[in-house]
């Protein structure tokens, strides 16, 4: 893409519905990776609809199917990744815009979290283990108000908050990378699929 392509910060919505069939892809895609286990998308209607903007109404454009594959370990922290294309036969814009789509394939890939998949639990014992840290740095911080201001006792007290407060970040890391690699299923099954370019 040229260098000031979508400096304006425009956005083209292209909305379509795909089918990840299970029938084979032989057409070779470096994108996708090996042949094997590649599978055939299949796009309704072949075609897709670019959206409305201020300027411009909607307007559908004649699309190929394209193909799919689940890549193990590809995403974020070993996660796998749902990777997949179209091919349209027509360049895509917009008047008065710096946006456009070439002709040819548009690639996509996502987070695939197979609803079947095992949960480890890993995520919940550490927002437990955080949650009870939490309460004893509250603890230790109303103890430490209580003493005096020159007591052994106190800097012992400030001494174990520092690292709990230390363990409390470290903790709170892990819980944010679970949280990636196990997304509550509640997300999953609200979460839709949309097309920006």
């Amino acid at each position: 893409m040229p260098k000031d392509w979508g400096v304006s910060g425009d956005r083209m919505l292209l909305n379509l519905e795909i089918k990840f069939t299970d029938e084979q892809l032989y057409d070779r895609e470096d994108f996708l990776g090996s042949i094997g286990g590649t599978r055939l998308l299949k796009v309704y209607n072949n075609e897709l609809t670019v959206a409305p903007t201020i300027v411009e109404g909607a307007r559908k454009v004649k699309v190929l199917n394209g193909g799919w594959r689940v890549a193990p370990g590809a995403g974020p922290m070993n996660t796998d990744l749902l990777r997949f294309y179209i091919e349209i036969e027509e360049q895509l814009d917009r008047k008065e815009s710096d946006v456009f789509c070439p002709r040819g394939r548009i690639y996509c890939s996502c987070g695939y979290f197979p609803s079947s998949r095992q949960v480890t639990g890993f995520k919940e014992q550490l927002k437990q283990k955080l949650d009870k840290m939490i309460l004893r740095a509250e603890a230790l911080d109303d103890e430490i108000a209580n003493e005096g201001p020159f007591s052994l006792v106190r800097l012992k007290k400030a001494a174990e908050l520092f690292r709990l407060k230390v363990e409390m970040q470290e903790t709170g890391e892990k819980l944010m990378s679970a949280n990636v690699v196990e997304p509550n299923s509640s997300l999953l099954k609200l979460s839709q699929v949309s097309l920006k370019i």
